[in-house]
């Protein structure tokens, strides 16, 4: 286990356990030819500023998790499996995105064409300083957690290539405003969960479900469209977004579960459209106006 500040791996090691370094002081590393794995190596090492990854090294999966303060990932020009751009880890193919540093100072990042996929890695993107990214062309889909609790976050902009966002993707997170592309039909359960300055929404139109949590405290959210055509909202979806003021339900709309609407403390009229829509107990907090007629 290491405690000091600074650590250089001694030469003929091959594999950082990961239980090495985690939850560690350590600052500063030097890690030789001959490592093949750093799996997990660095979770939660909260000072580490600076990472170069040898030639050598295969795997390097969540190594770097919860790496608060880590401003730049290099790699050396011979390894065969990653490489970095401007700090940023790239498979070697540059198709896919592993890691954006948590404390590069950019405030603004353009994914580079070509790259197709997003690590699933939990928190690929948890950065503390990005305000604004855009996603490129021929992603499809954003994982489970990639934007969550990116502190700075405002603003993504995702393409029309997209048709699936994991659970929890921007939870936690400062982000703004966001358009989700048409070709998504589910908002997962807790997508959007706290993010406490979301102002503005625009949903898809071939949206089918909002899943359960997605929005639930999401407090500055003061106007949502639900689209015709969804079919369930979910389970305290829109619990305590307390500037929401009114709500119009579309008639294919089947099913409001419990608490959708709780504690939505300024809902006071709601307006459904359809003859059948099932409204299961406390969907919405006490004293709401609802008024259900025909389309």
């Amino acid at each position: 286990k290491c405690h000091g500040k600074s650590y250089i791996v001694p030469s003929g090691v091959e594999e950082l356990d990961c239980k090495s370094f985690d939850y560690s002081k350590l600052e500063e590393i030097t890690i030789p030819e001959g490592v093949k794995n750093m799996d997990s190596a660095f979770t939660s090492c909260e000072e580490l500023t600076y990472v170069k990854i040898p030639a050598s090294v295969e795997n390097c999966d969540g190594a770097f998790y919860r790496c608060y303060k880590l401003e730049c990932v290099d790699v050396d020009a011979a390894n065969e499996y990653y490489t970095s751009v401007d700090g940023v880890l790239y498979d070697k193919a540059m198709k896919k995105l592993l890691y954006y540093p948590h404390a590069k100072e950019d405030e603004e990042y353009e994914m580079p064409s070509g790259i197709e996929e997003i690590d699933t890695a939990c928190e690929c993107f948890g950065s503390r300083k990005v305000k604004k990214i855009t996603v490129n062309d021929g992603i499809t889909v954003i994982p489970e957690s990639a934007f969550a609790n990116s502190w700075k976050l405002e603003q993504v902009i995702l393409p029309d290539s997209v048709t699936t966002i994991g659970k929890f993707a921007f939870a936690f997170s400062t982000i703004k405003e966001i358009e989700i592309p048409d070709g998504v039909t589910s908002i997962e359960e807790n997508t959007f969960n706290a993010c406490y300055k979301l102002e503005r929404v625009v949903l898809p139109r071939n949206l089918q479900s909002i899943g359960k949590s997605a929005f639930s405290g999401c407090i500055e959210l003061w106007n949502i469209i639900i689209p015709d055509g969804t079919d369930i909202i979910g389970y305290k979806s829109f619990n305590t977004c307390t500037k929401l003021a009114n709500i119009t339900i579309p008639e294919s709309v089947s099913l409001i579960k419990d608490g959708a609407f709780s504690e939505c403390d300024n809902l006071y009229s709601v307006t459904i459209l359809g003859t059948s829509t099932a409204i299961e107990d406390r969907a919405f907090a006490t004293g709401v106006n609802i008024y259900c007629h025909e389309k």
